[in-house]
């Protein structure tokens, strides 16, 4: 895993790799137990996490998206972490780049869909108007099941897009699996916040305020 520092990677010495999720609650931990005055929120480390960051990286490989997100942060919640989603808000600057970063990769990934997808019917076509032999044959259906998979996974990149109401919808994802409770190690997933425009300014206010000891998209 990785503790990273999102935008601000520049301006830090120092970050931390290869970190197992055991080992950033207790970094996040050890983060809560410096601060002069603990936070109202019954002694349990927190971590904000930018939901319409994570949504694209899990949105890749997941059919629901806002499901993938809900058991993603249940599971860091398991390590004790009381996670905190945070939502951009519904006015976000016109030329954020990651808007634009989003549509240009679902508009490549559309293309490679289609690429792929004219490649697998080649294949199915040799496959049932060739005479193979039986290496032939078996080097033809290893390219189709691949080909599939690069089809449905190109096809699931290039519809993921954050949906209109993600706060609520994703809040109904956690209560549904139950998220919201306190589990055995003292963790839990609380209700998404929203900011006003950009999730990270409302990440690093908590994070100064001693709300939240360490604020990213979470990696896996």
């Amino acid at each position: 895993e990785t503790m990273g520092y999102g935008i601000n990677g520049k301006k830090v010495v120092h970050c931390l790799e290869g970190l197992t999720r055991v080992d950033a609650a207790t970094v996040v931990q050890k983060n809560l137990q410096q601060l002069p005055v603990p936070p109202n929120n019954g002694g349990r480390p927190g971590v904000d996490v930018d939901i319409n960051n994570l949504i694209h990286i899990l949105g890749r490989t997941s059919v629901n998206p806002v499901a993938a997100v809900a058991n993603h942060l249940k599971n860091w919640s398991q390590n004790g972490l009381v996670v905190t989603p945070v939502c951009d808000g519904e006015t976000r600057p016109v030329a954020k780049q990651a808007t634009k970063q989003h549509r240009a990769s679902r508009q490549k990934n559309k293309i490679k869909a289609l690429l792929a997808h004219q490649e697998l019917q080649d294949v199915s076509k040799k496959l049932k108007g060739y005479h193979l032999n039986a290496v032939e044959q078996d080097k033809l259906i290893k390219m189709r099941t691949s080909l599939e998979r690069k089809v449905k996974t190109a096809e699931t990149q290039a519809a993921t897009v954050v949906p209109k109401y993600l706060p609520e919808l994703l809040w109904k994802a956690l209560v549904g699996i139950s998220a919201h409770n306190c589990n055995p190690a003292g963790g839990s997933v609380a209700k998404p916040k929203i900011a006003e425009i950009q999730a990270d300014k409302l990440m690093i206010g908590r994070y100064k305020s001693g709300l939240a000891q360490c604020w990213d998209r979470l990696g896996r």
